[in-house]
Formats: C-alpha cells, sequence, structure tokens
C-alpha cells in the first residue's frame, strides 16, 4: 500500500489505484517507479487544489492579494497502520523528495521515553513486521520469545524510565513497623506507583545503612519496577539506573515482577496493535501468563 500525505494538516490517500489506473501493467513493487509516479500525481492534486485555495479566497472572503492558505507534499509511505486517531506508524520511502527509508511514528507510546526500553525495541520490531505485512504467526513466536527471555534480561533493560516528583508530598508523618523491624515510610492513598517506588528506594537505603549513597530526590531521573511477595510489602521499587548499591540490586533480582511488568507495561501495547488488525492475541502468552517465572 503506497500512501502520500499532505500536511498543514494531515491529510492522507491511497495512491495505488491512481498509479495502477494510468499504468495498468506496471510493476507496482517497484518503490522508485512508484514514487516517481506518486509524486507527479501528487503534485497534480497539489495545484488543482491551491488553485481552488486562490479562487475560495478571493470568491468567499474577499482576500484580494495573497493568502495563507497553501497545500505541499510530504512524504510517500509505503505502508502505513493506524491504531486509532491520530495514532499510527508508517514506512516512509521519500520524504520531502529525498529518498529515504524510515519507520515514522505518531501518538504511539512505543516511542516514548518512560517505555522499558528492551520492550521498546521489540514493539518497534513488531510494527516494522506488520508494515511489511510479516505473517501473524511469526510476530506471535518474537512476542512469545520475548516474553520467555525476559527472565535473564538486565532490570534495566525492563525497568521503566521516567523523572520523579511529590516525594514529600505523598508522604504520611506516621510509620509502621514491620515484623522484620525494619521501618518504611507509609504513603497517602492516590500515591503513584513511580513515586511510591523511589520512596521505597530511601528507605531500603537506610535499611542497609547505606550513608555512603545517595538518596533519590525530586526531579530525577529513575527506573522502577514491580515487586513479588517480599517481607516488607513492597509493590514496587525505584533504581537511578547508575550506581545502584549491591544491596538494592541484589533486593531488585530477588523480587522483581517480571511477569506483571510484562502484562501491565507490553501486553496491552501488544493487544491495541492486534486489536486494530483485528488479530487474536498470542493465544500461549494469553493461557499461560505466570508460568515463566
Amino acid at each position: 500500500m503506497y500512501l502520500h500525505r499532505h500536511v498543514t494538516d494531515s491529510v492522507f490517500y491511497p495512491a495505488l489505484p491512481l498509479v495502477k489506473k494510468r499504468f495498468p501493467n506496471a510493476d507496482v513493487t517497484d518503490d522508485n517507479f512508484m514514487t516517481e509516479q506518486i509524486l507527479l500525481v501528487a503534485k497534480e492534486v497539489q495545484d488543482f487544489i491551491n488553485n481552488g485555495y486562490n479562487y475560495f479566497a478571493k470568491k468567499f472572503l474577499n482576500v484580494k492579494g495573497g493568502h495563507k492558505f497553501d497545500i505541499k507534499q510530504e512524504c510517500v509511505a509505503k505502508s502505513a497502520f493506524w491504531v486509532t486517531k491520530k495514532r499510527y506508524g508508517q514506512w516512509i520511502i521519500n520524504d520531502g523528495g529525498i529518498t529515504c527509508d524510515k519507520l515514522d511514528v505518531k501518538g504511539l507510546d512505543i516511542v516514548r521515553s518512560n517505555f522499558p526500553p528492551a520492550m521498546r525495541d521489540l514493539m518497534k520490531v513488531v510494527l516494522k513486521d506488520i508494515l511489511s505485512d510479516v505473517d501473524k504467526g511469526i510476530i506471535d513466536d518474537k512476542i512469545q520469545t520475548f516474553k520467555k527471555d525476559m527472565k535473564t534480561l538486565p532490570i534495566y533493560d525492563i525497568a521503566a524510565p521516567t523523572g520523579v516528583r511529590g516525594l514529600t508530598k505523598y508522604k504520611n508523618t506516621k510509620r509502621t513497623k514491620f515484623k522484620s523491624k525494619t521501618i518504611l515510610t507509609e504513603t497517602k492513598k492516590g500515591t503513584p506507583v513511580h513515586v511510591k517506588a523511589a520512596i521505597t528506594h530511601n528507605d531500603l537505603l537506610k535499611h542497609f545503612k547505606l550513608t555512603d549513597s545517595e538518596p533519590i530526590r525530586n526531579d530525577e531521573k529513575i527506573k522502577w519496577i514491580y515487586l513479588k511477595d517480599n517481607p516488607y510489602g513492597l509493590p514496587s521499587l525505584a533504581l537511578k539506573g547508575y550506581g545502584d548499591p549491591k544491596e538494592i540490586m541484589d533486593f531488585a533480582e530477588k523480587y522483581i515482577d517480571r511477569d506483571k511488568i510484562f502484562e501491565s507495561q507490553l501486553r496491552k501495547k501488544v493487544v491495541m496493535f492486534y486489536d486494530a488488525l483485528k488479530w487474536d492475541f498470542v493465544a500461549e502468552i494469553n493461557e499461560n501468563v505466570g508460568k515463566f517465572f
């Protein structure tokens, strides 16, 4: 599927029918030929619409001189995939008249900086495969393999990066003593999970008496993870992502809940793609969640 886009407000249209109408016997898999012909058609459309703007501005708006209405060719995409309105990916082969070969993503969480790096890489592969019309079974296998491999991936690769604020705002003044005799900070109802994770990090520094390690402070960047059942009932933990003390990392390695991270961070992204394609979610993963860890 070849697409063309005009901008100020973006307008997409399939160019393949226009080229096939003019060249019934053409090889529509030839990117160079298709791009050349699409750009010619785009110029015709562009010029026609701009001439219409001239008439519109004069006739209906009484603009006798120049006006701001203008439409311009932007890019040619070999394929595109819309998840929802204003959330899409496209494989661009010509950008502003310059030949290229690149993935363009708009509005999808998979390119955001707060998405775990390893999952970001996987979802880019999945999107490229969808745009390249790769068989669903092959894409399913890649997701299943990633799910299995998650149990050995470095924590930093699957932790969610984000900034943190409100470390004082969300603290309760009272404190609770746990069975282990350690004292951990209580947080207010509605405390964001990543804020609670950062507060937990600082509490563990005190618990392990790591006085040489700086605590996490407001406006710092962190990487946070979900935790499995642990002696302190901690639901999540933040890491700085560099120079984290061995005691903190050992605790994270022992109690990280990789299954919950997959479910909360990745599964819904995959399902969003699959739903848009009217595909069923990967059966093996859907039925056997929790068996890998």
